[in-house]
């Protein structure tokens, strides 16, 4: 309470200017601290790629479980050993000539962060998968856990982070790529490969180890104009099983403001694709909110291709190494 005239106007109120000054400095922190809130990450999480996949805990109900990230898979995967965690089934389905079933997305969190996106994920047997990544793995995390955040993948560090979807695009974050949600709502960028082929439209799928494919015409062309040279076949071991590709290096890409030579691209029937070998040399931030990938060069940015000469294929087989399939004429 005001006890005198000469203390009212310090303990009671304030002039209108006074009242004025101090509500437009208010009103600008608060506008500070929003745009911090805004910046602040919701989350790290950290990963290894000694399997060759990026490999995060999902939390369903009180379990941890881990899955990996697949870019290029239009719905989350799950085992079937993790059929307790859903509801019932809403039907049936044929991807790839597999039969699946859809069920509603449960509840699910990466560290501190909710997978909000997406309504329904896919259950099938992953056991084939686990044999060729040769690790433990329970489901695949699609493009979905994109969808709702920017998340930036730092593959120097080891790290997934979270942001907030509002965050500003940052100069940090480095080279700009318009995306495309094409080939079945799968993120693309257009790849400008030389001057002998227009660029071309690549989905980008870190559920791929290899660094990608290049659709068998435009290999051909690179091929006969020497952009490419071709070394043989190379054989991949996959869940449906072995699949023969030409192989070639392309002597040269520039990219993200770098010129990145000796990388090894297959052929393919399909679409063109980047994969894991070539995301991993830069870190990248996905902003699929605003449509856009960022590319900064990393440590391994100008690391060449290694070319495999082993001639040998394993895959893990109760927890051992296993040969799987042999090359024709190796030593």
């Amino acid at each position: 309470m005001c006890r005198s005239p000469e203390n009212q106007h310090h303990l009671c109120g304030l002039h209108a200017g006074t009242t004025h000054t101090v509500a437009v400095i208010f009103f600008l922190l608060l506008g500070v601290l929003h745009s911090a809130s805004r910046a602040e990450p919701k989350d790290t999480v950290n990963f290894s790629l000694r399997h060759d996949a990026i490999i995060l805990p999902v939390k369903i109900g009180t379990r941890t479980y881990k899955f990996a990230v697949v870019t290029g898979a239009t719905f989350h995967v799950f085992d079937k050993s993790l059929r307790k965690h859903l509801g019932k089934r809403l039907q049936t389905a044929m991807i790839e000539g597999v039969r699946v079933g859809v069920f509603a997305k449960p509840q699910m969190f990466v560290g501190k962060t909710e997978l909000t996106a997406g309504q329904s994920i896919v259950m099938t047997d992953l056991a084939a998968i686990r044999k060729v990544l040769g690790a433990k793995i329970s489901g695949f995390l699609g493009i979905d856990m994109f969808r709702s955040d920017v998340v930036r993948i730092n593959f120097d560090q080891g790290t997934v982070t979270f942001l907030r979807p509002a965050i500003r695009p940052r100069r940090a974050w480095g080279t700009r790529h318009r995306v495309a949600m094409r080939f079945g709502n799968s993120p693309t960028l257009k790849l400008a490969i030389g001057d002998v082929v227009q660029p071309v439209w690549c989905l980008v799928n870190t559920g791929n180890s290899s660094t990608g494919h290049l659709n068998r015409s435009i290999y051909t062309k690179l091929k006969k104009t020497k952009r490419l040279r071709h070394f043989g076949s190379n054989v991949v071991v996959t869940a449906g099983g072995v699949l023969s590709h030409e192989e070639g290096e392309l002597t040269e890409l520039q990219f993200a403001g770098i010129q990145i030579r000796s990388l090894i691209f297959s052929s393919t029937e399909g679409h063109c694709m980047i994969g894991l070998g070539f995301l991993k040399r830069f870190h990248v931030t996905f902003d699929i909110p605003r449509k856009a990938i960022y590319f900064v060069p990393g440590k391994r940015v100008k690391d060449p291709d290694l070319k495999d000469r082993c001639g040998m294929y394993l895959i893990d087989h109760e927890g051992r190494p296993l040969v799987h399939f042999v090359d024709k004429n190796s030593i």
